[in-house]
C-alpha cells in the first residue's frame, strides 16, 4: 500500500514538474529535451509508469540525486562562478517551482522510494557485513544488484 502512494506521489511531482517547466519554456519547448535533467525525469516517469525492474529505478535514482546536487550547488547557488540566472525577476514564478519540482523533489521521491523499497523488500541477512577467513566482505542489499 505505502509502496503504491510513494510511487504515485513521484509520478505526480515528475508530471508537475515538466508540465512547470513546458510551460515556462514558452518559446521553444522542445529545447527541453536537450537538458539532462528533463531527460532522467521523463526516463524516471516512463520506468515508474511502465514498472521498470529494480536496478532501472536505482540507476536513475543515481542520476536524479546528481543532477539536485549540481543544480543546488552549483547552478541555483548565486555565489556560484556557473549560475544560470541571477535574478529571479528573469526566471519567473512557474520555472523556479518547475526547477524545484524537476531537481530537488524528484531525486528526495527516488531515494525515499528507493530506501522503502529496499528496506521492506530485503531479508536482514542480505544487509550485513560478514567475515571470514577471506577478510571482510560486504553483501549488497537484494534492491541494489537484482533486476
Amino acid at each position: 500500500m505505502s509502496g503504491r502512494i510513494l510511487r504515485g506521489s513521484a509520478v505526480v511531482v515528475v508530471a508537475v514538474g515538466l508540465v512547470l517547466s513546458v510551460i515556462a519554456a514558452r518559446d521553444e519547448p522542445v529545447e527541453l529535451l536537450f537538458y539532462f535533467t528533463v531527460q532522467v525525469n521523463l526516463a524516471y516517469l516512463v520506468v515508474l509508469l511502465a514498472g521498470g525492474g529494480d536496478r532501472l529505478r536505482t540507476a536513475l535514482a543515481v542520476y536524479l540525486v546528481g543532477t539536485a546536487l549540481v543544480f543546488v550547488l552549483v547552478l541555483a547557488n548565486p555565489w556560484s562562478g556557473y549560475a544560470m540566472v541571477a535574478t529571479a525577476d528573469a526566471r519567473g514564478p512557474v520555472s523556479d517551482a518547475g526547477n524545484l519540482l524537476l531537481h530537488a523533489v524528484a531525486a528526495v521521491a527516488a531515494v525515499i522510494m528507493g530506501l522503502a523499497g529496499g528496506l521492506t523488500s530485503t531479508r536482514p541477512a542480505n544487509l550485513m557485513i560478514t567475515g571470514g577467513e577471506t577478510g571482510c566482505r560486504a553483501r549488497l542489499a537484494g534492491w541494489m544488484v537484482d533486476g
